[in-house]
């Protein structure tokens, strides 16, 4: 968000960007009371498949967040390359595929094609491919929308499904 300010301040239009940053941080502030109380499954960002990178930067601040424990999480880090194996020693209960660049569809795609036969994810309850591009891959204020969508899709039936066009849960 200090992006958006030095961008407001540079553009001479402070009061404009003060204004956006204070609506983003009071929807996170929001989303994180929604789901204060809610179980922390234990997730994993996956950013690629083949070879598997886990999510870094800013992704595990956004599962942390969206109400989930992310395992194998490098926060502030750029995405490391790991094993399937440290994968199936991690232990997920979700796996959120979000390949760099995909948009939802193609995402999904390669999730159907890569993962839901992967031995190393048996005990991975759900896996939900989403649209990293729009929504994950690239810092900006669409971060927020991908904290809300990642909530969404993490907790069925605790909060409003995803909007559509955003995520798909496909089932193991």
């Amino acid at each position: 968000m200090d992006g958006a300010l030095q961008a407001g301040k540079a553009a001479r239009v402070q009061e404009q960007a003060d204004e956006v940053v204070t609506g983003l941080r009071e929807r996170l502030a929001s989303f994180r009371a929604t789901v204060d109380g809610l179980e922390r499954r234990r997730v994993f960002a996956l950013e690629w498949g083949d070879p598997p990178f886990n999510g870094g930067h800013w992704i595990p601040e956004m599962l942390q967040v969206a109400g989930a424990e992310p395992v194998l999480a490098c926060p502030g880090a750029p995405s490391v390359r790991v094993s399937w194996a440290q994968i199936e020693a991690a232990a997920p209960q979700v796996v959120v595929f979000m390949p760099c660049g995909y948009d939802l569809r193609a995402a999904v795609e390669e999730a159907r094609r890569t993962l839901l036969g992967r031995p190393e994810l048996a005990g991975v309850e759900v896996i939900v491919a989403v649209d990293a591009s729009a929504y994950c891959s690239r810092p900006g204020p669409r971060l927020v929308d991908g904290v809300e969508i990642l909530a969404a899709a993490l907790h069925p039936g605790r909060l409003p499904p995803p909007p559509a066009g955003t995520a798909v849960r496909l089932q193991r």
